[in-house]
């Protein structure tokens, strides 16, 4: 697989995290070759063919840069990673893996009430592996999913993974070499493709129900999350359910985090999967 690295000199977890996987694998700049003025690193894996680009601006609201990079190398990504900071009021020390897109208003880059593909294979892979090394460092972060949220928008699969949640984390050497060694080590192996592929509805931010039933269960991945403050939203249409089915690759159901949806909000969207022909997924597929 063709994968795109991108990190932002705007963002202190970014440079953190670009830094300590640049002492991992065997990273050669690309002769006479630049993406913002910063040089470009490539390394072939015996599973993938990487590119690690920096950008000068912050990666949420920088549009089409998968296209970027075709256009100035001719490297043709079939997924992309973007390596971030988390930001949360609440200081949550925390590790995350999310998709990008926006169930309404791009206020924060993208386009309104349209998602980038996710990539839930990487996504769920790269959350297993963080969570080990995470465990193996003991470094008493709280390691999970995020839901769908920001920019930037793209064709290409896209992922970000993340150090939160203020700067004491951004900065910290022990979170960036985590998150190095997770892809690196993601790098090393081929992506495995699960049984079942499954949009998540409903929860939180942090998805712990979707977080949970990924470390548990191998032959799951979770693409595009649709979270309750999102479903109860006044300009929430019931469209975008169909826009993260689309836009989650690969994908076969539905999963519902019924206990976390009110009665009414989870009969509308029984009702809503039932009319438009899709499938319900059930944690006793798996049990």
């Amino acid at each position: 697989m063709h994968i795109a690295i991108i990190s932002s000199n705007e963002d202190p977890a970014s440079v953190n995290i670009r830094g300590h996987l640049l002492q991992h694998l065997d990273w050669n700049p690309l002769q006479d070759a630049a993406f913002d003025g910063n040089p470009v690193f490539v390394s072939q894996t015996k599973e993938h063919k990487l590119l690690l680009v920096a950008i000068n601006d912050i990666h949420i609201r920088r549009e089409n840069v998968d296209a970027e990079i075709r256009g100035q190398h001719g490297f043709d990504p079939e997924a992309v990673i973007v390596v971030s900071r988390h930001r949360a009021e609440s200081g949550k020390r925390s590790l995350t893996v999310h998709p990008v897109g926006n169930y309404g208003a791009a206020e924060f880059g993208g386009k309104d009430k349209t998602l980038a593909p996710s990539a839930p294979s990487l996504m769920a892979a790269a959350l297993r592996i963080l969570k080990r090394k995470s465990d193996e460092k003991d470094i008493s972060y709280d390691v999970c999913y995020e839901v769908t949220h920001h920019g930037p928008y793209v064709e290409t699969p896209l992922m970000f993974i993340e150090i939160g949640s203020s700067g004491q984390e951004w900065g910290d050497d022990a979170a960036g070499s985590a998150i190095a060694e997770t892809l690196a080590e993601l790098f090393l192996n081929p992506v495995a493709e699960p049984e079942h592929v499954l949009v998540g509805i409903g929860g939180g931010h942090y998805a712990p129900r979707f977080t949970d039933l990924v470390l548990e269960y191998k032959n799951v991945a979770i693409g595009h999350m649709i979270p309750n403050y999102r479903l109860e939203s006044p300009d929430f249409e019931m469209a975008a359910l169909a826009e993260a089915f689309k836009k989650t690759p690969g994908a076969t159901a539905f999963y519902l985090s019924r206990k976390a949806l009110g009665k009414e909000m989870l009969q509308r969207i029984n009702e809503w999967i039932d009319e438009n022909g899709f499938e319900r997924f059930s944690g006793r597929q798996v049990a």
